[in-house]
């Protein structure tokens, strides 16, 4: 009996030793872990502190790094230290990344410095999605704004890349041009465009040689008559003397060589009949055809 009492006092007092042998397990393991905690923590403030010392040393103030708040923590210092260069506010780019512009520290440098408001680039963004940073630039620098394109795609032009607006924007061509000669049944690309304005080709100029019978010319006949002064009131005058529905060369043929519409109407009443060709031989030699 004795000796059973003591093997159970025994036993009891291993298992109370490897109980505590684990509690000082468990305590030693959980030390460790706090001590490993806090020297993350230390090297991460030491990180932390050598970061800003370097802030510091090249010239961005804590007023400066204040104003990016939590924007800093995804940064490089490289990125920090080229805002903080460019003059970029972390107001600023809250503002572009609240309207939803996922943008590089490069692109919110270039932004910046062409002076382009996030509103002027989510208003671009929305008429083009695919409009990227360059093309954004481009198109503020040549003075294209958002409503220039809204009304130009209201005007039903087509073409609305890049180039085409820096064309039509630098050369002055408005949406109610485009518009005007969409109604008249004209549809120019933006080169054709420049050339209809620059040599004075206007929507009333189409409207009235529309009004005439004349509605079938193109791009490079109205230019020709244009540049060659041959109006709506020559055309209206050879046809009122019997010359109806000329084709545009022999309309600047006879302008070119003087042939009013007091001559055409004389001529056309001497019973003849005449072809261009006879005018103009009539016109230049001074006699009639036989």
């Amino acid at each position: 009996m004795a000796l059973r009492d003591a093997r159970v006092q025994a036993e009891m007092v291993r298992d109370a030793g490897q109980r505590a042998l684990l509690r000082n397990q468990a305590l030693s393991q959980a030390l460790i872990a706090r001590r490993a905690e806090a020297d993350e923590r230390a090297a991460a403030l030491a990180e932390a502190q050598a970061t800003l010392d370097k802030l510091h040393e090249a010239g961005v103030s804590d007023d400066y790094l204040r104003g990016l708040r939590g924007l800093r923590r995804a940064m490089r210092i490289e990125d920090v230290r080229m805002l903080h260069d460019h003059g970029v506010t972390g107001d600023e780019i809250a503002r572009y990344r609240s309207l939803g512009s996922s943008l590089s520290t490069s692109d919110l440098v270039i932004l910046h410095d062409h002076g382009i408001a996030p509103e002027y680039a989510a208003a671009m963004r929305w008429q083009d999605p695919s409009l990227d940073i360059g093309g954004l630039t481009t198109l503020h620098d040549h003075g294209v704004r958002p409503e220039y394109v809204a009304a130009l795609r209201m005007a039903k032009f087509g073409d609305l890349s890049v180039p085409a607006l820096i064309e039509l924007a630098d050369h002055g061509v408005t949406a109610s041009y485009v518009s005007e000669l969409s109604a008249l049944g004209l549809a120019p690309s933006a080169d054709e465009l420049v050339r209809l304005l620059d040599n004075g080709v206007s929507a009333r100029y189409v409207a009235e040689l529309h009004g005439l019978g004349y509605d079938h010319l193109g791009v490079d006949d109205l230019v020709r008559l244009v540049a060659n002064g041959v109006t709506p009131t020559y055309v209206s005058s050879l046809a009122e003397a019997g010359l109806p529905h000329l084709c545009p060369d022999d309309l600047v043929r006879l302008m070119q060589n003087g042939v009013d519409g007091e001559f055409a109407r004389q001529a056309m009443q001497s019973g003849r009949t005449l072809s261009v060709d006879d005018l103009l031989r009539w016109h230049q030699s001074g006699e009639p055809p036989r």
